[in-house]
């Protein structure tokens, strides 16, 4: 009885922990930042797109909409990147730009956080931490990272990997 007890306790320690790190996953502070699930496609992993019209957004969604399954849910933690596009509208763009950074991972199931981003002379430097789960699906995934930025003209982006 008192084994089964302890066991019970244990249970729910490790249960308790398991509650907040998945909440703690789902906590995205910056929303001007959004994550979104695609195909995973050869050599994606770390191109960098600078949108500056609703009518460069259009295009590059209808250029790679279905190579990257832009158009369907890759899977339940991620909205569709037709959807996460749709309040861009020509009124957006008259201050901001889009800044869209593409990843490949290892596991469909591996997550990545912006951790921090800033502007230096026209230059965007994005830091990003790459985030394992216990267990990693052995499925290749891609990534899109969509960062609203108000500056002046965008140069170059460059992301540094954790």
């Amino acid at each position: 009885e008192m084994r089964k007890n302890k066991l019970l306790k244990i249970f729910e320690i490790i249960s308790v922990l398991l509650i907040c790190l998945i909440l703690l996953g789902f906590n995205n502070e910056d929303e001007n930042i959004k994550y979104v699930r695609s195909n995973y496609v050869e050599g994606m992993n770390g191109l960098t797109y600078i949108i500056y019209s609703k009518e460069e957004l259009d295009n590059y969604f209808n250029t790679y909409k279905d190579e990257y399954g832009l158009s369907h849910k890759e899977n339940s933690d991620s909205e569709r990147f037709e959807d996460v596009i749709e309040e861009y509208d020509e009124e957006f763009f008259v201050e901001n730009q889009l800044v869209i950074i593409l990843l490949s991972a290892e596991g469909s199931n591996i997550r990545f956080k912006v951790t921090n981003y800033e502007v230096v002379d026209g230059v965007m430097n994005v830091s990003i931490e790459e985030v394992y789960p216990l267990f990693v699906q052995e499925q290749m995934s891609g990534m899109y990272i969509v960062i609203q930025i108000n500056v002046d003209k965008l140069k170059d982006v460059i992301i540094n990997i954790k």
